[in-house]
């Protein structure tokens, strides 16, 4: 199991939130990050972090679909 770091970009802030997420890997956190971005409607982005390594981010889409990876 590894740490991840996500930063949560929110309408409501002018600054990230971070949170972290325990997975056991890349494809888990993913879904992981999805989630957070789907728990609110003022979330707009996740970013994911390894160590000091961004790995991806994951947007709120603005067409029909929620998000895309």
């Amino acid at each position: 199991m590894r740490t991840y770091s996500l930063y949560i970009q929110d309408t409501r802030y002018s600054v990230s939130t971070l949170d972290f997420a325990t997975a056991r890997d890349e494809r888990r956190v993913r879904e992981i990050a999805l989630q957070r971005l789907e728990d609110s409607p003022n979330h707009v982005a996740v970013e994911v972090w390894s160590d000091d390594a961004l790995l991806f981010s994951v947007r709120r889409a603005v067409g029909p679909s929620d998000a895309v990876a």
